[in-house]
């Protein structure tokens, strides 16, 4: 894998051609899509600013950064008086160990999360239930990674909430959407879809509002599978 470092010169090009290419005049939001050790943090959020102030973006972003990551990072901003708008990270049902250091970290400095793989990779759906099975266009088919991940406890895990689902007559994705819609932490969140159904499923999942009896049923899970709360292992599989 060819690691390109991330410099003033190539973030002022990048940013112009995707301007060009998206036939705009400016971007709304603009993120480094992950930490690079390497490059001078201080010069990089200095050049994303005198961006803003051109007009080219409007907020900047950070994606990927682990809890010290985040940290040093908001530590700089701050010195140099940078508001840093969102965090890009990994946090679903069934992973959510950004709950532990990251989202404190938000909350405290008035950053926006954005959740993406909020299926885990399509991981929360009803695909998966039976071990060994790989639908036919499913992501599992091609990917070693989704395969290693179902293991036999998460497949128990998605069983678990399948019940949960069902009793509502919903999906294990349905589920997955409506719990973030329905949690108390300020987020966006990032969805992708193949079809036409899958859109018109997400928008309805938003719709359901949890009772008592769904937030008991969860809670049971969470509690019998408590390593859930540990997941992922990291933020930024590179």
């Amino acid at each position: 894998v060819k690691v390109i470092k991330m410099t003033r010169k190539r973030i002022i090009e990048n940013l112009d051609k995707s301007l060009k290419d998206l036939k705009t005049e400016y971007i709304d939001l603009f993120q480094l899509h992950a930490f690079d050790k390497s490059s001078n943090l201080e010069k990089i959020l200095l050049t994303l600013e005198k961006l803003k102030k051109d007009g080219k973006i409007r907020e900047i972003g950070f994606s990927n950064f682990n809890s010290r990551e985040l940290n040093n990072s908001v530590s700089i901003a701050k010195e140099l008086n940078l508001k840093i708008a969102t965090l890009q990270v990994h946090h679903n049902l069934i992973e959510r160990r950004a709950e532990k250091k990251i989202i404190p970290i938000c909350k405290k400095n008035n950053i926006k999360p954005i959740f993406y793989r909020v299926l885990a990779r399509g991981i929360l759906s009803d695909k998966y239930l039976k071990k060994g099975y790989y639908p036919p266009q499913s992501r599992a088919l091609d990917s070693e990674r989704i395969k290693n991940t179902l293991t036999n406890q998460n497949i128990d895990i998605l069983k678990d909430l399948k019940k949960v689902a069902s009793k509502y007559e919903k999906t294990v994705g349905d589920l997955a959407i409506a719990w973030q819609i329905n949690n108390k932490l300020d987020k966006l969140l990032l969805l992708g879809v193949r079809d036409i159904n899958q859109l018109n499923s997400n928008i309805s999942a938003t719709k359901w509002v949890f009772n008592r009896e769904v937030n008991n049923s969860l809670n049971n899970i969470f509690k019998k599978y408590a390593i859930i709360k540990n997941r992922p292992r990291v933020f930024f599989e590179k």
